[in-house]
Formats: structure tokens, sequence, C-alpha cells
């Protein structure tokens, strides 16, 4: 089960009120305490979700560091998957990313990861050339 952890809730609530300058330092102090896997992937997801929400590019930068991280010191986690999906996204290869959405999905079948599928498959479908 350890694989199918989520974001953290304090941070969650704090990235949803849009307060993401106290959801990163929250996610920042919760990683000094504890280097596990969803310390991690909070921390990327709020310093991803800060730079897309406010085009801040060091931001999403900042979230690739940390998501690479996940990958390299957790290759076995739902998390290292969806990192290695959003770095793939983030580069507009959204073709590329379903892949690690469904190692995901195979590892934690989560509504939310099935949600992230059918989302990439729906963006996918969007932007392929009419015939």
């Amino acid at each position: 089960m350890k694989n199918c952890l989520e974001m953290n809730l304090r941070a969650r609530k704090l990235v949803a009120k849009r307060d993401f300058v106290e959801a990163e330092k929250l996610a920042r102090k919760n990683l000094k305490i504890s280097k596990n896997p969803i310390n991690y992937y909070t921390l990327a997801l709020t310093l991803a979700t800060y730079g897309f929400l406010q085009n801040k590019d060091s931001k999403k930068q900042q979230a690739q560091k940390y998501y690479r991280e996940i990958i390299k010191k957790f290759p076995g986690t739902m998390h290292a998957h969806l990192a290695e999906a959003r770095i793939r996204e983030e580069n507009y290869k959204l073709k590329y990313a379903i892949p690690f959405y469904r190692k995901a999905f195979k590892s934690c079948p989560t509504p939310l990861n099935a949600l992230h599928i059918k989302n990439a498959r729906k963006q996918l479908k969007k932007s392929a050339p009419k015939r």
C-alpha cells in the first residue's frame, strides 16, 4: 500500500486554497524531517502546480529536479512513474507520458491514476491532426 500514498493532506489543502508559499514551506519542512517518497512527491507536485498556475518557469524547473530525485531514489513507487509522466507531459511529449501513467495505475489502481490516463488520452486526441 506504500506505493499508493497521495500528496500530504495539509499541503493539498493549502494548494487547493492557492496558498503555494505556505504549501511549499510545509513540503520542504517535511522533506527535511523524512526523506520518503511522499515528501518528495508533495514538494514536486506543489512546485509544479505553483509553476503551472502562476506561469513561473523557475518553479517548474525545481519541480522537475524533485521528480527526477523520485525516479532515482524510489524507482519502484507509483510516484516515480507519475514523476516521469509529468516530466514528459511538461515537455509536450504526451504520447510518451501515457505508458508511465499506466505503470502508476498498475502499481496503484486508484481513481486518480485512472483519471490521469483518461485526461492524457483526451488531450492527445484533441491535439491529433484532423483528417
